[in-house]
């Protein structure tokens, strides 16, 4: 009964998303709708922009719903990631990129309820290749994971 009344009383993980884009506007909508149509309620969704010149600024602008929009943002990759860290409040950070999408609305829900019922610091997922012909298995499979390995060079899809 007690270790009921404590699940109920824990607050719900939150999870602050990154999406990092520069000229995406042929891809930013699919990664928008698949953060915006997950099922887990409790998503803060951080945008940083490299100085678009197409439409992705429209596309983000024109989402409904309250995000974080960090503009023009120079220096690469790396330094935008980081900026969307600075930001985030979230339990959980995940990076999005904008040509990448969940493939289920049910992606996040099940990430919490890992974190939730086990003492996982982090988790990753496998990635699937869509070019178009919609979502195929990736070929690369993941090595076991170790320390030392991750060290010689990142293998977190």
């Amino acid at each position: 009964m007690i270790e009921r009344v404590d699940k109920l009383m824990r607050k719900s993980l939150k999870f602050s998303i990154i999406t990092c884009t520069w000229n995406s506007e042929e891809f930013i909508q699919q990664c928008i709708d698949s953060v915006l149509g997950q099922d887990y309620p409790y998503i803060e969704y951080i945008l940083v922009d490299g100085g678009s010149t197409d439409k992705t600024l429209d596309y983000i602008k024109a989402i409904g719903r309250p995000t974080h929009l960090i503009t023009n943002i120079q220096g690469g990759i790396s330094k935008a990631m980081n900026k969307g860290i600075e930001l985030a409040t979230g339990d959980i950070v995940a990076h999005l990129h904008s040509d990448d999408y969940y493939l289920l609305p049910s992606v996040l829900g099940e990430i919490a309820k890992i974190f939730e019922e086990t003492d996982a610091g982090w988790v990753f997922g496998k990635n699937m290749r869509d070019q178009g012909e919609g979502p195929k298995p990736e070929k690369w499979i993941v090595p076991r994971y170790s320390y030392q390995h991750l060290l010689k060079g990142n293998f977190i899809p």
